[in-house]
């Protein structure tokens, strides 16, 4: 029965989980892909960069060419490292001849010799006609010869889940594909190599590669892009021309080696609420919609409300979650959009916006997000796309109740948001390249409160540990331990945190044993944050400290001690009711709006 979709149920974006290779020749796995171009435009320079490329994101790559020697090879993989770091140890190449079987047909041989590259993720064949001519096939201007090779290669791709890409020559005039028009056909992506208008070899060592030919639209409608595929020293190009058209990854190392040290905060502030930090707003669960829990918050009109009480002084602190439920992973798409914000916008219009209580609008774009801020796939569109419309319908009340010299005072804040997902727009950059961009805008309330309430914000380098950190517990960990003062001696039990943090309401106490594992598992992170971690099966570190390691080596429980770190800045606002948690009298616990007896 196909499935029935409407344009309201269907998104405008292709969900592609199988993209490889964004910084260079964009491919899907299980496909095939033709790069083509006149002779010496550096096709091979272009695809082993592709490589490169792929194994820097973790797959694995194989370059075979019968044209070339070893030697030359070589020569050309060391001349991209200069200039696009990667392990060049860890590419697989060969210059070998395919060894041919005369008992078997050109299909069957072709499928034989790539069936020992199973295990490959990407291989390039350099060319399209010294391959089709080796393995036997006869004519590549008559179609049936054509489809046989390109029906195999399909089928290798298919059952392998593997990107194909071929080389192949343009004509003489440069206008057209040598070949049969199965060779256009075939292939899901086209990319042609050519030299800017006006330029050489001899002048650049930039190449322009055009989209021919893209059959899922997995560009984006970007049609063309300047890219550099080889270092020449004897060339020297314009200083400009080089920062307009470095890739995505030449440019997250220039954005790292400038603001690593940098406090990644607005203007003057934190970019996080403490109450955001100190209470249950983010859940640390990844399956929400299976718990009692989320089957309640449908029940009550998409509403839940978590309420700490003390039970001598009567203090409330109440958040009423409303319409939709958000997780620690939200939680970093926030802080990631932050640095994004940070990175993109100057400090000044930063300041105006919080001076002015205005609606701050971002126009980001999905790939780079994606990949250079959250370590993630730049193919997940999708996802990221929902998390956003989740956190756009999230919206939360807030209540406050203290007792002073015998009055309760009251104070409630209703229908606070954090953002809009408001569209998907098409911007052209101005090299002009054309790129999907999510249009978003960051509330004004939302700016207020980060201006007037106690926030707190994490250099750079916490930030993104933060960020792309797996665990959501040990997220949840570091948010709220992280939000109280250094040096604060804070001595914590993971049963009194999952008390605070109300995980029986939502987790069983499986996920929670499991999820106990994943904080003893990601000590060396927490230190990062001024957090050891003590108790049974929990190691001993050479920052431990080895009296509270031994004192704690049996029990049971886990012992958190937090004693901060110089690389997260507070903003603390004394008029904020969440003071009241920050006094000496009411630091922590015992003594604050949580009774002992409430945490056992």
């Amino acid at each position: 029965m196909p499935k029935r979709e409407t344009l309201d149920s269907s998104s405008l974006f292709v969900e592609f989980n199988n993209l490889i290779c964004e910084d260079t020749l964009k491919m899907e796995l299980g496909s095939i892909v033709l790069l083509c171009g006149f002779s010496e435009v550096g096709k091979s320079f272009l695809a082993l960069k592709t490589c490169a490329n792929a194994l820097n994101d973790g797959l694995k790559a194989f370059f075979w060419s019968i044209e070339d020697n070893k030697k030359a090879l070589q020569a050309r993989i060391k001349n991209i490292q200069s200039f696009y770091p990667f392990e060049a140890k860890e590419l697989e190449f060969s210059t070998d001849l395919p060894e041919l079987n005369t008992a078997l047909t050109p299909s069957n041989n072709l499928a034989k010799e790539l069936g020992t590259l199973s295990d490959c993720n990407l291989i390039v064949l350099d060319t399209f006609s010294a391959f089709f001519s080796r393995f036997g096939f006869k004519d590549q201007n008559n179609q049936n010869d054509v489809q046989d090779f390109f029906n195999t290669l399909t089928n290798i791709a298919t059952s392998n889940n593997q990107a194909i890409l071929l080389l192949h020559h343009l004509d003489k005039k440069g206008e057209s594909i040598i070949g049969s028009s199965v060779i256009r056909n075939v292939p899901r992506i086209i990319y042609e190599l050519d030299f800017a208008k006006g330029e050489n070899k001899d002048t650049t060592t930039y190449r322009i590669v055009r989209v021919e030919k893209d059959s899922n639209n997995i560009n984006e409608n970007e049609r063309e892009k300047s890219i550099k595929i080889l270092a020449n020293s004897n060339i020297d190009e314009n200083l400009l021309k080089k920062e307009q058209n470095l890739s995505s990854t030449e440019l997250v190392e220039q954005v790292k080696e400038q603001s690593d040290t940098e406090l990644a905060s607005m203007y003057n502030n934190g970019y996080i609420t403490m109450h955001e930090n100190r209470g249950v707003f983010y859940l640390s669960s990844k399956k929400l919609a299976d718990t009692a829990l989320y089957k309640d918050f449908v029940k009550n009109n998409r509403m839940i409300e978590f309420k700490m009480e003390h039970k001598d002084s009567g203090s409330v602190y109440a958040v009423n979650l409303k319409n939709d439920l958000l997780t620690q992973t939200h939680r970093g798409i926030i802080d990631a959009l932050f640095l994004y914000v940070k990175d993109n916008v100057d400090s000044a219009t930063i300041k105006k916006y919080q001076d002015e209580f205005w609606d701050m609008e971002i126009l980001l774009e999905p790939y780079k997000f994606l990949k250079n801020y959250l370590g993630k796939n730049p193919s997940n569109y999708r996802w990221l796309k929902e998390k956003f419309e989740e956190i756009s319908r999230f919206s939360y009340d807030l209540t406050y109740i203290q007792h002073i010299d015998g009055k309760e005072i009251k104070k409630t804040e209703r229908d606070r948001d954090i953002l809009y997902f408001d569209s998907i727009e098409k911007i052209a950059k101005d090299n002009g390249r054309v790129v999907a961009m999510f249009k978003l805008t960051i509330r004004k309330e939302y700016i207020r409160r980060l201006n007037t309430e106690s926030t707190l914000s994490y250099d750079r380098t916490l930030a993104k540990t933060l960020i792309n950190l797996k665990s959501l517990v040990v997220q949840d960990l570091i948010r709220f331990l992280s939000s109280f003062p250094n040096n604060s001696n804070i001595q914590l039990s993971f049963k009194e945190f999952c008390k605070i943090k109300a995980y029986a309401d939502y987790k069983d106490k499986a996920i929670i044993s499991k999820q106990k594992q994943e904080l003893i598992a990601a000590k060396d992170e927490l230190i990062k944050f001024g957090i050891n971690v003590y108790g049974k099966n929990s190691p001993l570190k050479d920052y431990d400290d080895k009296f509270l390691h031994n004192k704690f080596a049996d029990s049971n429980d886990l012992i958190f001690k937090f004693s901060g770190s110089e690389n997260i800045k507070r903003f603390i606002k004394k008029v904020d009711p969440m003071n009241k948690l920050n006094i000496k009298a009411n630091r922590f616990v015992s003594n604050s709006l949580f009774d002992e007896d409430d945490l056992k």
